[in-house]
């Protein structure tokens, strides 16, 4: 996989230009890429820790450690990263090992029961470029992510779409708010042998049906996947228009989507 750009995404995301070098600066910058990794990380602050100097990372689910450890691994390296041993010990060693690989020290302790009964790895704490690096390896695993987001956004353009809304995040592309005319014509690319007829935007049954069948449409085209849609009527009080509101999209099924639509125009 190809590293991100000299200036990396997430730098842009950190708005408090007079705070760059600072751990709360990286706070942010971690916190923002965890989140649209879909990685659920429990990050304190530097204020927690007894000289100020260090960033809590928290603690982890064996789920978080492994998907952790498999965003540690170089992103220059295809193999996949081996499982390792069953349970919470084992998901520990992995991150552990996965983390000196990285030249990350995590400063794992052993793993415990919290309050909830679920068993949970501590994570440490981390100094400034420690916790830049963390981000900035995580962000590398993520340029695919962006990569499937822009291409959809792209195909989606090229068939009327205005995807202005479109993101990255929790691991997966958010679609955002179309037009009810889009969502027409996205539906009558999604199903081309189908009759659909123009829907008057404040026809409440219309929408309704529209969104049904935009699911029903990707759920087919992607093989499986689902994009939730919902239709909001116009709204006097926020002043918005009618929509059709689109929801997360997996990876796997925004690339099946991109490419039926790219084919579609073709």
């Amino acid at each position: 996989m190809s590293t991100l750009p000299d200036t990396d995404l997430s730098a842009a995301l950190v708005t408090d230009s007079g705070f760059e070098d600072t751990l709360f600066a990286a706070l942010g910058r971690l916190r923002t890429i965890a989140r649209i990794a879909g990685l659920h990380l429990t990050l304190g602050y530097p204020g927690e820790t007894p000289t100020g100097s260090r960033l809590p990372l928290g603690d982890v689910t064996e789920s978080t450690a492994r998907e952790l450890a498999a965003l540690l691994t170089p992103a220059s390296d295809t193999a996949s990263p081996t499982p390792g041993a069953p349970g919470i010990a084992g998901a520990a060693v992995l991150l552990r090992a996965a983390a000196e690989a990285a030249g990350i020290d995590l400063l794992l302790r052993a793993p415990r029961i919290g309050s909830d009964g679920l068993a949970r790895i501590p994570l440490g704490s981390v100094d400034h470029d420690t916790a830049l690096r963390l981000a900035h390896l995580v962000e590398q695993h993520m340029t695919g992510l962006y990569e499937t987001g822009q291409a959809l956004r792209a195909a989606l353009e090229a068939v009327g779409i205005t995807a202005d809304q479109l993101v990255a995040d929790d691991g997966a592309i958010q679609v955002g708010d179309i037009t009810v005319p889009e969502g027409v014509a996205l539906l009558r690319h999604l199903s081309p042998g189908e009759t659909v007829p123009d829907a008057d935007p404040d026809d409440h049954a219309a929408g309704e049906d529209l969104a049904a069948r935009l699911s029903d449409a990707v759920k087919q085209v992607t093989d499986g996947g689902f994009l939730d849609a919902a239709y909001t009527p116009y709204c006097r009080r926020c002043r918005s228009e009618a929509a059709l509101v689109l929801g997360r999209l997996e990876p796997k099924h925004t690339q099946a989507l991109t490419a039926h639509l790219v084919r579609a125009v073709a």
